[in-house]
């Protein structure tokens, strides 16, 4: 065996191993500037012992004509993370009924640091009643084990979701990746 194949071998396979160390470094790095520039997005009660008593927090706006009807939630949206929240949506889980009612609108992306709530005091979150969630199940759901629901994404497109629940013995917002598997309208 001649020393110019032997080392011309063992040149391929460093270079090769190279090439693979390069390669982990530069998804390792993706991964870092990603977390870096993640969402947090939490709902901020307006009254801060809400927290604590979160019965007040969902409630029914006045009654609308039609199959549109608007929950009023006594909350702000923060956005604690390093990066925006793009495409924010609002659900709202009954699990008693096994429902989840589905924001119409999207809110506005969220930079980092920043706060969002409309001028009264609360966000409304307009939805669709239908045969599955209608009125007298819109009516009575304050009064419900509510889970609201905020998913979001960022700038790469991960999706995020924070569960805020109506009972006290949970905590007030958990945070998650990906789709919470909400079930649909």
């Amino acid at each position: 065996m001649c020393w110019t194949t032997l080392w011309n071998a063992l040149t391929a396979i460093g270079t090769f191993g190279m090439a693979g160390t390069t390669y982990w470094v530069i998804r390792q790095n993706r991964k870092f500037h990603q977390d870096e520039c993640r969402p947090v997005c939490a709902l901020v009660p307006v009254n801060p012992a809400d927290t604590l008593d979160r019965g007040t927090i969902l409630r029914t706006a006045d009654r609308r004509q039609g199959l549109e009807q608007d929950f009023q939630i006594w909350c702000a949206i923060k956005n604690i993370g390093n990066g925006p929240a793009l495409h924010l949506r609002l659900h709202v889980q009954i699990p008693t009924k096994k429902y989840t009612a589905n924001s119409q609108d999207e809110l506005s992306p969220l930079g980092p640091q920043e706060t969002f709530c409309e001028k009264r005091g609360f966000l409304n979150m307009r939805i669709q009643l239908n045969i599955r969630f209608n009125n007298s199940d819109f009516c009575a759901a304050p009064t419900e084990a509510w889970v609201i629901y905020l998913t979001y994404e960022d700038v790469f497109g991960n999706k995020f979701y924070t569960k805020h629940s109506k009972n006290p013995e949970q905590p007030w917002a958990l945070l998650g990746n990906g789709d919470p598997h909400l079930a649909r309208q």
